[in-house]
């Protein structure tokens, strides 16, 4: 059953008002496959879902996943935010703009990726989603974006990195795996998801640690602020 206009317009009041309280209940999973397409110099443009109540994967929290093959008549209830998918062993990246009907911001589900971000001087932001297979890939994902989140500038013929200001980086250190955690006798792996909302006239974003149990069910395990 897909969520009525205004159940789409509380998601957007709710990550507005409270982006902390209100994902520390509700999971929204959107994309999911790896996109070899994008192209990381497209300009951002926001897209339109329409999402449903997901109780197969609900534990205590709520989740929603995206409608597939809603009668494209149907307008009214969608919510327009921006989105950042994966592709295997890229970097891909989106450069959030300062102005935007669109509020809000997701990521696909983080499995094994990272998520870095800076923020520009006009109040913009621009997102990175890194994957890296292999040995030391979590090592290597956070050195690519260590590089992403700094520029290099020159003074007096001479070259030095500096942070771009500011930025943050959400990993695997910070969803990880969960070895100690116990569910019904099943081990319960960790994931996460990046959220970012544009209020008081800047980007701010979120990161949310997930616990999947062996049954398949999500439920948040904490969210706090990056960055």
């Amino acid at each position: 059953m897909t969520l009525t206009t205004e159940e789409h317009n509380e998601i957007v009041a709710g990550m507005i008002d409270d982006p902390v309280n209100f994902l520390a209940t509700t999971i929204i999973r959107v994309g999911g496959d790896q996109d070899g397409t994008w192209n990381n110099k497209t300009p951002a443009a926001p897209r339109r879902f329409t999402l449903q109540e997901d109780k197969r994967h609900s534990g205590k929290a709520r989740v929603l996943t995206e409608a597939i093959g809603v009668d494209a008549s149907i307008v009214n209830g969608r919510l327009e935010a921006f989105y950042l998918p994966w592709a295997s062993n890229r970097k891909l990246s989106l450069l959030l703009p300062p102005n935007s009907t669109a509020q809000l911001f997701f990521t696909a589900a983080l499995t094994g990726c990272a998520v870095g971000f800076w923020r520009a001087p006009d109040s913009g932001a621009k997102v990175y989603h890194v994957n890296e297979t292999g040995d030391g890939a979590a090592q290597n994902m956070q050195a690519t974006l260590e590089k992403a989140l700094t520029k290099t500038v020159g003074k007096d013929g001479k070259t030095k990195a500096v942070a771009r200001s500011p930025g943050g980086i959400f990993n695997m250190k910070n969803y990880g795996w969960d070895d100690e955690a116990k569910l019904g006798g099943g081990e319960q792996r960790l994931g996460g998801s990046v959220f970012g909302v544009r209020r008081e006239n800047a980007w701010q974003f979120f990161g949310q640690r997930l616990v999947i149990n062996f049954r398949g069910r999500w439920d948040v395990k904490e969210v706090s602020p990056i960055g």
